[in-house]
This record gives structure tokens, sequence and C-alpha cells, in this order.
């Protein structure tokens, strides 16, 4: 397993070169709430996609969204991962057992 983690810049492509896991990704939407005070600020929700993965997919996580990739319990995993657009990325971590990945 990888840890829960997100980009601020950076763009991750990644391709799976062997075996099989899985992939969740949180995705950030803004709501859809308008509001025209300076005070009032729309929250995040987000949105789990999750799908499982295997030789030859390829997978694209935009910055600002939590991912996590696992191995299955039976094979390794193995990708080439490339994070393209990175000048001044940050990786941000997430811990412990209540995230939005896994809630």
């Amino acid at each position: 397993m990888s840890t829960i983690h997100y980009n601020s810049h950076a763009t991750k492509i990644a391709l799976v070169i062997d075996g099989r896991g899985h992939l969740q990704i949180s995705c950030p939407h803004m709501s859809s709430r308008s509001s025209h005070s300076k005070h009032d600020k729309s929250s995040p929700s987000y949105h789990r996609i999750s799908s499982d993965l295997k030789p030859g997919m390829v997978f694209v996580v935009p910055p600002g969204h939590p991912f996590v990739t696992i191995a299955s319990n039976k094979e390794n995993l193995l990708m080439i991962c490339f994070e393209v657009n990175a000048r001044d990325n940050k990786k941000f971590t997430f811990a412990g057992r209540h995230t939005h990945i896994n809630p």
C-alpha cells in the first residue's frame, strides 16, 4: 500500500507494469451552492473513485486529489509513475484510520 497523499501542483501519471491491485482517489468538488456574500465560503465535498488495477492500465491523478494504491493480497503491484508540472510541488500525506479514502 502506498501512503495516502496528494500533490499540490503535480499531475501523477502511472502505468501498471505487473501484478494486480486497487486504486482509490478522493475527488474534491466545490459545493454547488452559490453565494454572493464575501464571508460565505463554499466548502469542498469529496467523491470516491475506485478501480481495480491490472497490467497495462494507465491512470492519471490531478493535483489536489488524495489517492492510494494497494497491491492485492496474492500479487505484488509494479507501476511506473511520472509527475508532470511538478515545479514547486508539495506532497501532503494523510494519517489515521478515518480519512477521505477509507472512512
